[in-house]
């Protein structure tokens, strides 16, 4: 068997393919020749595994639903003699690797710094029809071990927007991550500004700054490291920006939020999250908002004061995108993290909600340019949409979507 990725493989492409070949020879010894499509007869009854889009699959004339494979999924195909792996995204292409290398060799990743190799004198091909879609587009196991490792982070099929990897691993996710990906209020709005505006910042009732431990990537105030933003300052009563103040917090995130679209053409979602620190602002402009939100039962008021400034940001860049002609479907996302993670709603009778006003409703692709703003998502994870494929009404842990009672050819 010859392994093909295509002509010009992409980084992705090429890696999933050295890995096929890697793993081949660490199970039975055998090295497999990678010949570049450009170079082989698209035979399908010739003994090849195709990687990514070559003219084998074109060939084969094999339809791959790349909508349904929700992102990541990715497929396994044997024609005649050759076997069929593509995917939905880059690292897909890896997964797909990945999948037969697991299932049917039996390699097992196990942690960073351990992969079980099992040995054997031969490695079968059975006839293989598999379609796998991950049930989530964001998916993270919040250790340090794994999103340290890029190589064990793409073997454990994990795309989490904090984690960078290279293009041989299939790259970022399409989150905008030049920064803290979570805490990351202060790259919106600079901490710089407590000496200045120190009423851009949390502060007691009193109207001092919080001060306390800095942030990763903080500027290092004079004054010391303030905790939170006051996500109120720029907002007027009803939750839109005040455009009679020059400059505010409101007005300051909006222009960060223009750079960071323009900085990055490939990324679609931008992430606000308040800082890592149980503090919010106690100003009389937030504890207004916050009365006239939360219900008389809890203590949501913050997440309500957090959602408008989101809402706000929504629109006005929704404006500013139409104004500048740019085409793009963007997600604007926050969390719903220590003193947000109580939604914002009055429960009207047992177990029925609804919002404590129109403004905290999260927006939902509200305009043209299509950004949307998904809502609040829990802490430590995305908000995630499931996959509705999986794999012909099988499960792929069960049956691994291979014809057992064939005997199958020796690669």
């Amino acid at each position: 068997y010859r392994i093909v990725p295509p002509a010009v493989p992409t980084p992705a492409v090429k890696h999933a393919a050295e890995e096929m070949q890697s793993y081949v020879k660490q199970v039975s010894g055998a090295e497999l020749e990678i010949v570049k499509d450009s170079k082989i007869e698209a035979d399908l009854k010739g003994k090849y595994i195709s990687v990514g889009n070559t003219s084998l699959l074109k060939k084969s004339g094999y339809t791959v639903n790349y909508e349904g494979l929700n992102g990541d999924g990715y497929i396994l195909q044997t024609y005649d003699n050759t076997l069929l792996i593509n995917g939905a995204s880059e690292r897909a292409m890896i997964y797909g690797v990945y999948e037969f290398v697991e299932e049917i060799m039996g390699v097992r990743f196990i942690s960073a710094d351990y992969t079980y190799v099992p040995k054997s004198d031969s490695v079968p091909l059975y006839d293989i029809d598999i379609v796998d879609a991950p049930s989530f587009r964001l998916r993270n196991e919040y250790s340090y071990g794994i999103i340290n490792s890029p190589e064990f982070y793409t073997q454990t099929r994990l795309a989490a927007p904090e984690v960078n990897v290279s293009a041989r691993f299939g790259g970022n996710v399409g989150w905008y991550n030049k920064f803290n990906s979570i805490h990351n209020a202060f790259y919106w709005v600079s901490d710089k500004y407590v000496d200045t505006n120190p009423e851009f910042f949390a502060r007691n009732e009193m109207g001092a700054v919080y001060f306390g431990q800095g942030e990763p990537g903080t500027a290092n105030p004079s004054k010391g490291y303030p905790q939170q933003l006051c996500l109120t300052n720029g907002m007027t009563a009803d939750g839109k920006l005040d455009e009679s103040m020059e400059k505010s917090v409101a007005k300051i995130a909006l222009e960060s939020l223009k750079s960071f679209i323009l900085d990055d053409p490939s990324a679609h979602v931008y992430f606000f999250g308040h800082n890592d620190r149980q503090v919010r602002c106690r100003c009389k402009n937030c504890r207004d908002v916050e009365y006239k939100y939360k219900d008389k039962e809890a203590s949501n008021g913050a997440s309500a004061i957090l959602i408008r400034f989101i809402n706000m940001l929504s629109d006005e860049i929704g404006e500013w995108m139409e104004e500048e002609k740019i085409d793009r479907e963007i997600t604007l996302a926050t969390w719903a993290y220590l003193e947000t993670e109580e939604a914002p709603v009055n429960e009207v009778s047992p177990g029925k909600y609804e919002p404590t006003d129109p403004s905290v409703i999260p927006r939902e692709r509200g305009h043209p340019h299509r950004t949307h703003l998904p809502g609040l998502v829990s802490a430590h994870s995305e908000r995630h949409s499931a996959g509705e494929e999986r794999r012909k009404g099988q499960d792929l842990r069960q049956v691994v979507g291979v014809d057992r009672q064939h005997d199958g050819v020796d690669l």
